[in-house]
């Protein structure tokens, strides 16, 4: 059946590392979307190795099954949104340092290296992309570069000095 047969149809997805771990599991009507959104929002977005998907006919089925799923298999970053009170597993929070210390490394040397051109901007999504990191890592490391002056802070991201 196509997705027209279904407009509720919401997809029940689950994202794992490369070790298998899971780390997350969710529902979207568009997860494709949601993925980008967590691209932007999550530190730990990069770790994702593989998802699983499985649609389901109504929203209300799928966050039943998603509730479940938390419960029972305690993905690491998934939080006390909507399990209530009675959800003992606080959402772990992503230590990023380590992360973003490799990124202000790599990108520093690409900026010393002439990577990039002087006034060239920088938009931290894409730099995100560039290195294989989320959109968080990269933008702190930005920032931090920034303070080094080898970025100078524009209203939507960075340009090169």
């Amino acid at each position: 059946m196509t997705e027209t047969n279904f407009p509720e149809r919401t997809a029940l997805y689950r994202l794992y590392d490369a070790e298998g771990q899971l780390l997350y599991v969710g529902i979207s009507r568009d997860p494709n979307e949601r993925f980008k959104e967590h691209a932007h929002e999550r530190s730990w977005w990069h770790h994702v190795a593989r998802t699983e998907i499985a649609w389901l006919n109504d929203w209300q089925q799928a966050r039943e099954v998603e509730d479940a799923a938390i419960r029972n298999e305690r993905p690491l970053y998934n939080g006390t949104l909507h399990l209530g009170p009675e959800w003992r597993q606080l959402r772990r929070h992503y230590d990023s340092t380590a992360d973003i210390k490799m990124m202000v490394e790599r990108l520093r040397s690409a900026l010393k290296a002439g990577s990039y051109r002087p006034r060239q901007h920088l938009w931290p999504l894409r730099v995100a992309g560039e290195y294989g990191v989320s959109r968080p890592i990269a933008n702190s490391a930005m920032r931090v570069l920034a303070g080094e002056g080898l970025l100078q802070p524009s209203r939507a991201g960075f340009w090169v000095t």
